[in-house]
């Protein structure tokens, strides 16, 4: 959830929550004042195991044979939660909580009733408050926190059988808008095709002929869209997209260019919204920058591409140099 929030608002087509951390279980809930008072040790206390312990694995499979594996693991932390990392969990589940209403992308939150490590209230009030106006919660009569892993055969199955109805019918949904798209630009091209080509048609037969087809197509369209009225208002234009450019990025551009327009790189230089954006355009050049330009006129482009990348190579592996310093 705290990547979604992060992400830009479009980023996402939709969300799936299994059994998701937003409210704390009571028995969990660690003391404000507890919390306050580590927290005026300046640091000292976040690795203390002092919070209560819930002997969570237990109350997350069900499944006795899947439980013996997952509890035999000499690799699992059996201790009680730390003071940092309660400190964190109720932070965030607090930031999340306070920002449900931001979340207007598709989603499904799955739940069990039996659910001792996170409640089910999450899932609840993630449908309650949530914005989006397809959204659909599950809540699992008698089912643990592991919902998949840690069911029943038979039980892990219902759940995953609801998940992947939940991504067919959207799936779906995005294939039947894309494809009336579709079906429309190639319907006008092939009766465009016929009735030009097939010289047993006079012009105004032709003419007459292609506006009846044409207007078969609108119809069927139309009807798509009555089903689908999403199909009206989607937009395939790059442009509309530049915004969300996020990532460093170079580019560059001829102004002789006769295949692609320079305004390409001017639009997305100006639109994208990475802080890291560089344009280089280059007077008198054609399209082919590397391949197609004299020697010397190759060489500058390509030297502007080696120092763009040498600069972010430095200047990226020097900060991770210091994340393993420690810095």
């Amino acid at each position: 959830m705290v990547m979604y929030f992060q992400s830009p608002p479009d980023a996402w087509t939709g969300l799936i929550f299994s059994a998701p951390l937003f409210v704390i279980p009571e028995n969990m809930k660690p003391s404000k004042v507890h919390l306050f008072l580590y927290g005026l040790l300046f640091g000292l206390a976040d690795t203390w195991a002092a919070m209560p312990d819930n002997k969570m694995v237990g109350k997350a499979i069900k499944d006795p044979a899947k439980l013996k594996i997952i509890a035999s693991n000499p690799r699992r932390y059996t201790g009680p939660p730390r003071v940092g990392t309660m400190r964190e969990i109720a932070r965030m589940c607090q930031y999340v909580q306070d920002n449900f209403s931001r979340v207007t992308a598709p989603f499904l939150t799955v739940h069990g009733t039996a659910d001792g490590v996170t409640c089910p209230t999450s899932s609840q009030l993630l449908y309650e408050k949530g914005s989006s106006v397809d959204k659909t919660l599950k809540i699992y009569d008698g089912m643990y926190h592991s919902l998949v892993q840690g069911e029943p055969d038979e039980n892990a199955e219902i759940v995953l059988r609801d998940m992947r109805e939940w991504i067919d019918e959207r799936v779906a949904r995005i294939l039947y808008a894309v494809s009336w798209k579709s079906f429309l630009a190639g319907g006008m091209l092939s009766f465009a095709s016929f009735t030009e080509c097939d010289a047993r048609f006079c012009p105004h037969e032709r003419i007459l002929l292609f506006g009846l087809m044409w207007l078969c197509v609108m119809v069927l369209y139309l009807f798509g869209c009555v089903c689908n009225p999403g199909v009206l208002f989607q937009s395939d234009n790059v442009f509309d997209n530049f915004s969300g450019v996020m990532a460093p990025f170079l580019t560059v551009h001829g102004t002789a260019d006769g295949v692609t327009c320079p305004t390409s790189s001017q639009l997305l230089y100006e639109k994208g919204s990475s802080a890291d954006k560089t344009l280089k355009i280059y007077d008198g050049m054609y399209h082919s920058l590397v391949q197609g330009e004299p020697d010397k006129n190759a060489e500058i482009v390509l030297r502007d591409m080696r120092e763009w990348i040498d600069k972010r190579v430095a200047r990226y592996g020097n900060k991770a140099k210091g994340l393993e310093e420690g810095i």
